[in-house]
C-alpha cells in the first residue's frame, strides 16, 4: 500500500515537472528562434529526467539522514542521470564545450535550487520545531522500573 501511494506521488509531481520542463522549453524556443520546434528526442528526455527527478525528491524528503547527505546523494544522482539524458543520449559528447557548459548551466541551476530550499528549511525550522510536543517516555513509574523492569 505504501509503494502505491509513493508511486502515485512521484508520477504525478513527475508530470507538474515535466509541465514545467516542456513549457519552459517552449517558451524559449520561442524567444530564441520561432521556427523551432523541440524533437520527439528532446520532450522524451525531458520526460524520464522529471521522472527520476521526481523520485529522488521523494528520497530527499525522508528523515533518516541528515539533509546534507541526503542533497548531495540526490545532487549525484540527478547529475549522472542529466548527463546520461541530455549529454549521452542527446549527442552532446561530440562537442566538449557543449557538455561543459551543460553541466555548468546545470550545476548553476541546481545550486540557485539548494539555495532555495535551504532557505526555506532555515526559515520554517523554529516553526517546525515549536510543533513537536514534548511526550513522556514513560508511564508515570520511576525511569528506572519502566526502562529495565522490576530490579531491586
Amino acid at each position: 500500500m505504501k509503494q502505491w501511494i509513493w508511486l502515485k506521488k512521484t508520477i504525478s509531481s513527475g508530470c507538474v515537472f515535466y509541465t514545467f520542463f516542456i513549457t519552459a522549453l517552449y517558451l524559449l524556443g520561442v524567444y530564441v528562434d520561432s521556427h523551432w520546434v523541440p524533437t520527439l528526442q528532446m520532450v522524451l528526455s525531458l520526460l524520464v529526467f522529471s521522472f527520476v527527478l521526481s523520485a529522488a525528491n521523494s528520497f530527499l524528503f525522508l528523515d533518516k539522514l541528515i539533509f546534507s547527505l541526503r542533497l548531495l546523494i540526490h545532487f549525484v544522482i540527478t547529475t549522472i542521470v542529466f548527463y546520461t539524458v541530455f549529454v549521452l543520449w542527446g549527442g552532446f559528447q561530440a562537442n566538449g564545450g557543449s557538455v561543459l557548459a551543460a553541466l555548468f548551466v546545470y550545476l548553476f541551476v541546481y545550486l540557485l535550487a539548494a539555495l532555495l530550499v535551504f532557505l526555506y528549511r532555515y526559515l520554517t525550522a523554529e516553526f517546525r520545531i515549536s510543533e513537536k510536543k514534548y511526550e513522556n517516555a514513560f508511564d508515570g513509574k520511576t525511569s528506572y522500573q519502566s526502562q529495565f523492569s522490576n530490579k531491586k
